[in-house]
């Protein structure tokens, strides 16, 4: 498939439904094989690509920069903003990131061109604020854990650390946090999920694998049953699903 980084970035965007950093967008636009890498550093070739074109263009830009490194879409900017300024509300009130995570603090501020020590701490926050991003929501994170018992609903993976609540319906569009409009997916799983590479098929509650990735080690999951909560209050919605579920890539 052969997309510019920008076509790639917005697609990835879009499926996720929510800002997201720059190395994240990179990682998972090349993994999937929407792009070719350009050069050496694609992590610092793709930020200063949208960060050149947001200041060339900038209302008509068609990304926005949530946060430094953090991208979303203009179109739905002023959600993006929102949503970053309540996660970063709830980071203020969490501990700081532990000694062992320096190297992936160094990594952020290279990419991001920082390079003074008095950066660390705002590299921290970034870090952490990124990590809640990705994982969700805490209320509705919290609420899908207890629901399905700290397991991944496809994988039945129990590694806290590794769970994602996920949306089916976009938060960003809807601002729907109830239980039956979520999923707890391991954090690959949930990528997959959001790119339409991963469904649910509503009626039979199995797992349905697109046919590029069936080769490879999800292809195991095709056909495997759901491991859905036992109190019908937390069940998704069939309707969301179906809705996931026809926009599958087949």
């Amino acid at each position: 498939m052969n997309l510019t980084f920008e076509q790639a970035a917005v697609n990835y965007l879009e499926a996720r439904g929510k800002p997201v950093h720059c190395k994240e967008i990179v990682e998972q636009i090349l993994e999937l094989g929407l792009v070719q890498s350009r050069g050496k550093t694609p992590k610092q070739t793709l930020a200063s690509i949208l960060y050149k074109d947001i200041r060339k263009r900038k209302e008509f830009s068609t990304f926005v920069k949530v946060s430094p490194g953090v991208f979303g879409l203009r179109k739905w900017a002023d959600v993006a903003l929102e949503e970053n300024q309540e996660e970063s509300e709830n980071i203020d009130r969490k501990p700081s990131i532990a000694e062992n995570d320096e190297l992936a603090i160094q990594e952020c501020i290279d990419v991001e061109g920082y390079f003074t020590p008095k950066n660390l701490e705002e590299a921290k926050k970034r870090i952490t604020i990124s990590i809640v991003q990705r994982r969700g929501q805490p209320e509705f994170r919290k609420n899908l854990l207890k629901a399905y018992n700290y397991r991944c609903a496809i994988t039945g993976c129990n590694a806290e650390e590794a769970l994602e609540a996920a949306h089916i319906y976009s938060y960003a569009e809807t601002r729907n946090n109830h239980s039956s409009n979520g999923l707890l997916l391991r954090a690959d799983i949930h990528t997959l999920f959001d790119l339409k590479l991963i469904a649910i098929e509503p009626e039979t509650m199995t797992v349905y694998i697109a046919s590029k990735l069936r080769s490879t080690y999800y292809g195991e999951l095709h056909g495997k049953f759901c491991n859905f909560p036992i109190d019908k209050t937390y069940l998704p919605n069939k309707e969301a699903l179906k809705w996931q579920y026809d926009q599958r890539q087949k």
